[in-house]
């Protein structure tokens, strides 16, 4: 498996794992103050990962996991632990990978729960720019 290749599974695998990591709220009506305050922490966490991912920060991305996390990256073994995860991304976090956009159309909170969908955009040096759907 090429860099490139795995740059776009580790993406796409550390997106769906923030989606929901900072998301817990008491299961209050939709559109509450909780649910409001979720949407916030979840914006703030794509904000963070794009931040990190984008300056090749394999310390700003694993500070986003909890120390028992657990990273399923496709067609790999998977990766547990913050510490893991951080030597994960230090693997993955260089050339012909250049950065990653992200574009998320929607977020939904289901009590403790929440996900969100749209696309993300890997970026690789001399290869142009790959859209990919979440």
């Amino acid at each position: 498996m090429n860099s490139l290749t795995r740059a776009f599974a580790t993406a796409a695998v550390a997106a769906c794992f923030l989606l929901c990591a900072g998301c817990a709220t008491s299961g209050s009506a939709p559109g509450s103050r909780s649910d409001i305050e979720a949407q916030q922490d979840i914006q703030d966490m794509h904000s963070a990962l794009l931040k990190a991912y984008n300056a090749k920060d394999a310390v700003g991305v694993a500070a986003l996991y909890t120390d028992d996390a657990v990273l399923m990256p496709p067609n790999l073994a998977t990766v547990k632990s913050r510490i893991a995860v951080e030597d994960f991304m230090r693997q993955m976090l260089v050339p012909p990978m250049t950065g990653m956009l992200l574009n998320y159309t929607e977020t939904n909170i289901c009590g403790n729960n929440a996900y969100s969908y749209g696309y993300y955009t890997m970026l690789g040096a001399d290869q142009g720019a790959a859209r990919l759907p979440m």
